[in-house]
């Protein structure tokens, strides 16, 4: 069986395309409650996938 946590994450992103984000999570999945949720995780598991097949030598967060 599968058990999900949900977690928060803090991002801090341009003002521009913040506004971008918020419309485009509103006209995808409404107003309602959970939308920029849904959004950033629809986002993150595309991005996800997209560079998957990419590897770092060593530790990855020392290649940033």
């Amino acid at each position: 069986m599968y058990v999900w946590a949900v977690v928060g994450i803090r991002l801090q992103i341009r003002k521009e395309l913040e506004a971008r984000f918020r419309e485009a999570a509103m006209r995808r999945f409404g107003f309602g409650k959970g939308s920029l949720s849904r959004a950033a995780e629809e986002a993150i598991t595309n991005w996800l996938s997209a560079i998957e097949g990419i590897h770092f030598e060593g530790d990855p967060v020392q290649a940033i």
